[in-house]
């Protein structure tokens, strides 16, 4: 959703809607409503989202864990990601160009096992340049992401701490 240009995003975490039901009505949101993020012993993949500004779009990964995943970027316009020596894999969104986002040091599995990730892969959007992404497969933690995008005149990929996120801005 775009208003205003000013950055909006398709879910609320349940600690701001928790927070949102105390400010506005005074009385705290019911206690269904709040959740605890998982363990991880390292980085692990918990969330995306996306949103949409003047200038530029931007896809959020939430991690958690204690430590931030190195990561690399490659642009391509035929949609192949690839795992350690295949021959690649088409990422399932129909766009004109691809980032294809790699990340090492991440998991997509709590300390108990279970995962942290499960969102829609892949997940289509409608911004002016991101138009999806899809969870591109993982392996001995190693995991990517693909971006669909539309005409776009650069992107940057940098991280931030507390919370840990990666965050990838695409100008259009």
């Amino acid at each position: 959703m775009r208003l205003s240009g000013r950055l909006t995003y398709g879910r609320i975490p349940a600690a701001l809607a928790v927070l949102a039901g105390t400010l506005l009505l005074g009385t705290p949101a019911p206690a269904s409503a709040a959740t605890t993020s998982p363990v991880c012993a390292s980085a692990c993949f918990l969330d995306v989202r996306t949103g949409g500004h003047t200038d530029f779009d931007r896809l959020v990964v939430d991690l958690g864990g204690s430590s931030l995943p190195t990561w690399t970027a490659t642009t391509n316009d035929t949609g192949l990601w690839y795992e350690s020596g295949d021959e690649g894999h088409p990422i399932a969104l129909t766009a004109k160009h691809y980032l294809a986002l790699r990340f090492t040091g991440v998991n997509n599995t709590a300390t108990d096992g279970t995962w942290t990730f499960g969102g829609p892969s892949p997940q289509t959007v409608n911004h002016p340049s991101l138009k999806g992404y899809a969870l591109t497969g993982g392996y001995e933690g190693e995991y990517g992401f693909g971006l669909a995008l539309d005409d776009y005149r650069s992107y940057r990929v940098f991280t931030l701490t507390s919370p840990n996120r990666v965050v990838v801005d695409v100008h259009h």
